[in-house]
């Protein structure tokens, strides 16, 4: 992790490499918002790496209710 970030320094948003160590909500939210066939990798990454309930559920509740299987999905 690149020091002074709470992003990963190899993050690739194509192949989800990377996305795992999400830390800061701020970059799930704008994978969503981007459309980013990944998100649902730097969500799970996100449950991982963070202990705050209150930032995690909205995220995670926003994945489960999307229409796109590839946001409900962890891509491997």
């Amino acid at each position: 992790m690149e020091k002074g970030t709470d992003v990963p320094q190899e993050l690739d948003r194509e192949t989800g490499d990377g996305l795992i160590g999400i830390r800061d909500p701020a970059e799930v939210d704008a994978a969503f918002d981007r459309g980013e066939r990944c998100v649902g990798t730097a969500v799970v990454g996100l449950v991982l790496n963070s202990d705050d309930v209150a930032v995690v559920a909205p995220r995670v509740l926003r994945a489960l209710r999307s229409s796109d299987a590839t946001v409900r999905s962890l891509v491997t």
